[in-house]
């Protein structure tokens, strides 16, 4: 499942249920789902268009 980030600070629900492939140059982690940060709201703890893997604790 992949999410965005926006410059509002509001999620956006990218897909339909349907895993989206995307590249990535590294070992990708164990993850339960990935988001992308769209914008740099989040500067400069995470960058415009970087990949986060999430990982579920409960």
């Amino acid at each position: 499942m992949l999410y965005t980030f926006g410059n509002d600070g509001i999620s956006e629900y990218l897909l339909d249920g349907k895993p989206e492939l995307v590249e990535y140059d590294g070992n990708v982690p164990i993850h339960d789902f990935a988001v992308v940060v769209n914008g740099d709201l989040m500067l400069p703890l995470f960058d415009d268009r970087q990949i986060i893997f999430v990982k579920k604790t409960t």
